[in-house]
């Protein structure tokens, strides 16, 4: 069985398996068998002769059950040991598929409503970006602002729109991409989103990435601290889409200049967030300001918001947290304990992943294993 040190983002795609009910004698209990059928792409092509590995993760163990090849048309097929169950005894199943070096992953399978179509593993070829990084726009951001006992900090998400037809590699010693933070922005911890936490560099005041970011919209999370509120200066890239700054209350009366007051959201009860947001905001900075007088709510810009809340509701729960792990967003607006579980569970599996790398440097290795038992204690503090 191939195992690989894990390279690059999995990608996210339509989850499937195939549930097969056997016909048992009518005196037996009908016997269940639960049957994962993918199929593995190279952008939209089939991708014939494909190694596919599947995992099998539980609170209590992770790892690689059983590999398969891909047929001429890109098809797999496992047979499950169990049915994927959404209680806390439950397990997860996932497929990964190495191609040019990168590790693909599935989507997560949870639950036994989840047998009805194909499952998809999505891999593409590589381009290399340029030493200083590629130009991938920002399609959102979210800035999230809460006061602590010792000073203000920030939980940044960038959304990425990846518009190349391939993952985008960094060249040696170079990155694939990279973004200015606020000035004095300090104790950066990366963790979340789509580009693992070891591929984010924050160095000479900028967030850099080094991991590979494969086609499609990509997430990137990084808490920090800042010297003060007032008078933050937060760098916006040129061309970025939606821009959010969300203040947990109690907080200064302040303006945020580049964005306007829209209707504040309440993430949980008791817990306010003042809210400003704006749609290709102008210029390459929002400023945060002391606010000379009240203002009421410009009515004409709540529909500019509307459709905000991707990741919101992870992102906010995440920025509370001294570690992360991505989470999906609820539609009510608050966390999902079993989205959480499932991510826990997942970046658990890639950690065992790159611990079987027999190369893996000691001191790193070391380092993942006390990441390991910080998530699986966290996690047995959720069961």
């Amino acid at each position: 069985m191939s195992r690989s040190r894990r390279a690059g983002p999995y990608a996210l795609a339509a989850a499937a398996l195939v549930f097969v009910l056997a016909p048992a004698p009518a005196a037996a209990q009908q016997e269940v068998v639960a049957e994962l059928s993918g199929l593995v792409t190279r952008g939209t092509d089939a991708l014939p002769g494909a190694e596919v590995v599947l995992h099998r993760v539980s609170a209590d163990e992770a790892g690689e059950i059983d590999t398969a090849r891909t047929d001429t048309a890109g098809g797999f097929r496992f047979v499950l040991p169990d049915v994927p169950r959404e209680d806390q005894d439950g397990v997860v199943y996932f497929a990964s598929v190495l191609h040019h070096g990168i590790t693909y992953f599935g989507q997560p399978v949870t639950r036994a409503i989840q047998l009805d179509s194909l499952y998809r593993v999505e891999t593409f070829d590589t381009l290399t970006a340029p030493a200083e990084g590629a130009p991938v726009p920002v399609d959102t951001r979210y800035i999230v602002a809460s006061e602590e006992a010792d000073g203000w900090v920030l939980t940044d998400l960038f959304e990425l729109d990846q518009r190349a037809p391939r993952t985008l590699v960094a060249q040696e010693g170079g990155v694939t991409w990279r973004h200015p933070l606020p000035a004095g922005a300090s104790d950066a911890e990366a963790g979340g989103g789509d580009v693992a936490p070891e591929a984010t560099v924050v160095s000479d005041g900028e967030l850099r990435l080094t991991g590979p970011i494969s086609p499609g919209l990509r997430t990137v999370v990084l808490r920090y601290r800042v010297p003060a509120l007032e008078g933050l200066e937060v760098p916006i890239a040129p061309g970025t889409g939606v821009v959010e700054f969300l203040l947990r209350e109690p907080a200064p009366n302040v303006d945020v200049v580049g964005l306007v007051p829209v209707a504040a959201v309440e993430m949980q009860p008791g817990v306010l967030f003042r809210r400003y947001a704006m749609e290709s905001p102008p210029g390459n900075a929002i400023r945060v300001t002391r606010a000379e007088e009240e203002t009421s709510l410009p009515v004409e810009w709540i529909a500019v918001v509307t459709a905000l809340g991707l990741a919101l509701a992870g992102l906010i729960a995440w920025g509370r947290r001294p570690s992360s792990v991505a989470v999906a967003p609820d539609p009510a607006g608050a966390p999902d304990a079993v989205d959480l579980r499932n991510a826990l569970l997942l970046e658990i599996a890639r950690l065992d992943t790159r611990l079987d790398d027999a190369s893996l440097d000691p001191a790193e290795r070391e380092r993942l294993r006390a990441r390991r038992a910080e998530l699986v204690a966290r996690l047995s503090r959720r069961a």
